[in-house]
């Protein structure tokens, strides 16, 4: 019975993150609000949440790039809206969206480099 218990919080607090997230892609919410908002159920170890949660910070910090670039803002939205739909049906996280999960290298001289090159490229746009 117990753990009955634990799969309904588990489902629940899935499926208001799902709705959150929803509601982003709705445009009724930021991702900025959301992640304010974001269920706190304690450490679950649910994958499908992390990954969500993960997906989540990379969409709302990669606001100016989907400016610039439509397809890759369709792209991030299809992500979000699978998440969604995992999140929501309780399903299983696909493989291809399991890249939120892995953490990025900190690499010093990778973020120098990425540095350098994103303020190269923005100084020959003003220039």
């Amino acid at each position: 019975m117990e753990q009955e218990c634990w799969l309904m919080d588990r489902r629940e607090i899935k499926q208001s993150a799902g709705r959150l997230i929803q509601k982003v892609l709705d445009r009724a919410l930021s991702a900025r609000d959301c992640l304010a908002q974001w269920p706190s159920g304690g450490d679950l170890g649910d994958e499908t949440l992390d990954c969500a949660f993960e997906a989540l910070n990379h969409y709302e910090s990669d606001e100016d790039i989907r400016q610039r670039d439509p397809a890759y803002a369709q792209r991030q939205r299809e992500e979000l809206q699978l998440l969604v739909d995992c999140l929501l049906n309780d399903q299983p996280l696909p493989p291809r969206l399991k890249r939120f999960l892995t953490p990025i290298p900190l690499n010093p001289i990778w973020w120098i480099k990425e540095f350098l090159d994103r303020r190269w490229k923005n100084r020959r746009r003003s220039g």
